[in-house]
Order: C-alpha cells, then sequence, then structure tokens
C-alpha cells in the first residue's frame, strides 16, 4: 500500500505506485507535502527575521598607541538590547558633535581589565547641554544598569562606567549662612559622567555593580592583552603608612589611589569611529547561504514526491474517473 511520502521516505516508481494506488491515500500524501513545504517557508522566515534583528548591531574601532608607535586596531561589536548605552558608546566613538574618544588614555591596568578615561566635557554647544544619548547624567544608564542584560563574566567585553567603585568620603565644612557660621557636610571628588570605559581582560564581576556592559571585542583581542602586560603602578594598598593616611583622610593617600595601575608608557587612542555592518553582512550572507542549501536539498526531495503522485494522478485521472487538481 502507497504510504503517505514524506522528505525523508522511500520513494516508489510510477509503476509500483500504480500496482498500490489508493486515492485517499494519495490525496493524503499531497497535504502532508503540501503542509510540509509551508513548515519550511515558516522556518525559513524566522531564520532570516532572526538575521535581520541581528543587523541592527554597529561596529566601532579604536586604533591604539603605545609611546607614538602603532598598537593595531580594536574592533568593538555593540549589543542592540542595550540601547542607551550602546548608543551613547558609538556617538562618543564617531566623534558626534566634536565629542570623540580620539586622544583619550589608558589610565589603569587592572588584573582583570584594562580602563580609557573619562572625558572632561560631553558638549561644545553654546548652552552646554550634551546631545549624545543618555545626555550630560547617568541617569538613564542607571536604569539600564539595574536591568542589565550582560556580566563581566569573560574577556573582552566593554561597560561604560556609571557609578564610582570607591565610596566617596563625606567631609564637613563651615560655612556663612544668614549671618551665622553652619556646618554643612559634602562629598568629595566628582561622580562618573558615563564616557570612561574598561575592556576585559578576564572576568570581572565585581564590575557589575558599577559598570553597564554595552558590547563586545571582535577583533584586536591581540592588542587588549598586550596593552594589559604594560608595567604600570603598583597597588600598594598593602602598605601600613597607606592604611594610616586613608584613615586620617590624608588627600595624599587618595591621590596615591587613583594612581594605581597607571601604566608608566603613554597609551592613547589614535583614532576612532564608526566601521558600520561589516562583520554582521559576512555572516548574514553566511546564513542566507546555508538556509538557501537548506531549501535547496528539502525542495529537491519534496518535489520528487509530487512528481510521482502526479504520475500517479496522471495516469488514473480518466480510468478512476479522479479529479485532483495535480499535473
Amino acid at each position: 500500500m502507497l504510504q503517505v511520502l514524506t522528505a525523508g521516505a522511500l520513494l516508489l516508481s510510477p509503476a509500483q505506485a500504480l500496482a498500490d494506488f489508493s486515492p485517499s491515500l494519495a490525496t493524503e500524501s499531497v497535504n502532508a507535502t503540501i503542509e510540509a513545504v509551508s513548515g519550511l517557508s515558516t522556518v525559513l522566515a524566522e531564520q532570516n527575521g532572526e538575521v535581520e534583528r541581528n543587523s541592527r548591531r554597529h561596529e566601532v574601532f579604536f586604533d591604539m598607541n603605545v609611546d607614538g608607535q602603532s598598537q593595531g586596531r580594536i574592533l568593538v561589536e555593540l549589543f542592540d538590547d542595550v540601547p542607551i548605552g550602546s548608543r551613547r558608546f558609538m556617538d562618543l566613538a564617531e566623534g558626534h558633535e566634536g565629542i570623540s574618544y580620539q586622544l583619550s588614555k589608558v589610565d589603569a591596568i587592572a588584573p582583570t581589565y584594562i580602563r580609557v578615561s573619562e572625558l572632561p566635557r560631553l558638549s561644545y554647544s553654546a548652552s552646554d547641554t550634551a546631545t549624545i544619548a543618555g545626555g550630560d547624567t547617568v541617569e538613564q544608564l542607571e536604569v539600564e544598569l539595574q536591568d542589565a542584560r550582560h556580566a563581566h563574566d569573560k574577556q573582552g567585553l566593554v561597560s561604560l562606567i556609571v557609578k564610582d567603585s570607591r565610596p566617596r568620603q563625606v567631609k564637613e565644612r563651615l560655612v556663612a549662612y544668614q549671618g551665622k557660621l553652619v556646618t554643612v557636610q559634602e562629598q568629595q571628588g566628582s561622580i562618573p559622567n558615563g564616557s570612561g570605559f574598561v575592556i576585559t581582560t578576564a572576568a570581572a564581576p565585581d564590575l557589575d555593580a558599577t559598570n553597564l556592559v554595552v558590547g563586545r571585542v571582535v577583533g584586536g583581542m591581540d592588542v587588549v592583552e598586550a596593552i594589559s602586560q604594560l608595567p604600570s603602578v603598583k597597588a600598594n594598598t598593602g602598605s601600613p603608612f597607606f592604611k594610616v593616611a586613608k584613615l586620617a583622610g590624608d588627600k595624599r593617600a587618595d591621590v596615591a589611589e587613583k594612581g594605581f595601575g597607571r601604566p608608566f608608557r603613554r597609551v592613547v587612542i589614535a583614532q576612532a569611529g564608526f566601521t558600520g555592518f561589516v562583520a554582521l553582512e559576512i555572516e548574514r550572507e553566511q546564513t542566507n547561504q546555508h538556509s538557501c542549501h537548506l531549501a535547496r536539498s528539502k525542495c529537491r526531495a519534496y518535489c520528487r514526491t509530487i512528481g510521482t503522485i502526479a504520475l500517479v494522478f496522471r495516469s488514473l485521472k480518466f480510468d478512476q474517473g479522479l479529479c485532483c487538481g495535480v499535473g
């Protein structure tokens, strides 16, 4: 008896099909084939839709110099599920309205990351209002940090510094108020402006509370590792002199702490910019080629199935009084 034919089924010759022909089973075969082809179309559409969604990602580059000598290029792919942070990072890499990472320095080398210093200002406009994504403050970045989609769980992750990892000291001072001297408390130092960033060289879970991951290195990780191996100022936090000065609120201890990890060589972003979708277009082309190969292979099997059924129907259309519309 002729069974319902699928792409992987053993196909019968027309003669064998004629010998065991059953109109009802043949009709079921046609319906099953049409349903299978429709299912394939749905799968391919979903795959293409996924590629389209991925194509929203952007890629930026940093050309690094060490003591004036080219060290190589770092390519960073930005995540599309961190919209404000990723767009802000891209704006600064592109040099939106003259505000750029170009000539920014690597100011710290830690065991698990390298750090690029934040920009001194985020706008050169007459109103002094930043037009980059997120604006002048880190409020929108803090919202994304609270709902962080990515953790610092491997090397090659790029994250914006949203909060200071060191607690800001509170100091008292006397001010004149309504003809009297009153004591007020104020925090020392400044808060991050959301432009400084780090690139991890290993898992760094301690950064999850302060940094917003916005992308990953897709090229030039060897450049990052070479920079991370440069000699830098040792973090001398275990020194009894440093501990006493820190407890006493000595400003010299704060200055020394800010210098921990600073490289002895001048490491600078010589050029920065937007590269576009080059890497993603290659990935998209490879995905489409795979999908087309899959489609051709399956459709050839389906067409052989339909062809066999069509021969059976064509031969028996008049003898059986059957009109199926195939052929």
